[in-house]
């Protein structure tokens, strides 16, 4: 992602400030919103929350706030190839993951050797897979892992998307 950020019709991806982490912290502090979230701590704990906004080594990591209507709504990431992100409930299902997920996606692209990003997610989060399914991932496998706000272990989709396929849809090409 470059320094200044991404920008799409209707976001802003931007690495977070300082004065961002309040929000973001208030956002994984809802319970319903970290149970689909992958390793998250329950409860919210503000140093975690910090640590996942910022990046130590930025050629592994993108990390990105997402604002709409200039306010900050969520966090999207790629570390280590894999697609991570979410939104506050109140602009959920106005197609802000899918924009902000390509957005994200199509800057990882650009690097040459970037060849395939994985993601996936919960099997009771049907949204999240649907986000990833129109941005061209495909389901490769399935599995059990632990899930750390819910303590228990929990199904998992795994999802993949191939540099070429990606390469091959109408919105990675302008």
């Amino acid at each position: 992602m470059a320094d200044d950020g991404l920008r799409t019709p209707r976001l802003t991806l931007r690495r977070a400030k300082d004065a961002d982490i309040a929000t973001i912290h208030g956002l994984v502090s809802d319970f319903a919103m970290v149970r689909m979230l992958g390793n998250w701590p329950w409860p919210a704990d503000l140093a975690a929350t910090r640590l996942r906004c910022f990046s130590d080594d930025p050629s592994h990591a993108d990390i990105a706030v997402i604002e709409y209507q200039g306010r900050v709504v969520g966090l999207i990431s790629i570390v280590r190839l894999r697609l991570g992100y979410f939104l506050s409930d109140d602009v959920a299902g106005q197609g802000l993951a899918t924009e902000a997920a390509r957005a994200m996606i199509n800057a990882a692209f650009q690097r040459d050797d970037v060849q395939y990003l994985v993601s996936g997610a919960w099997h009771d989060n049907p949204g999240s897979l649907r986000v990833q399914k129109k941005c061209g991932f495909e389901v490769i496998g399935q599995h059990e892992e632990p899930c750390a706000a819910r303590g228990e272990t929990v199904l998992h989709i795994d999802t993949r998307l191939m540099r070429a396929d990606w390469a091959r849809q109408d919105w990675a090409n302008g």
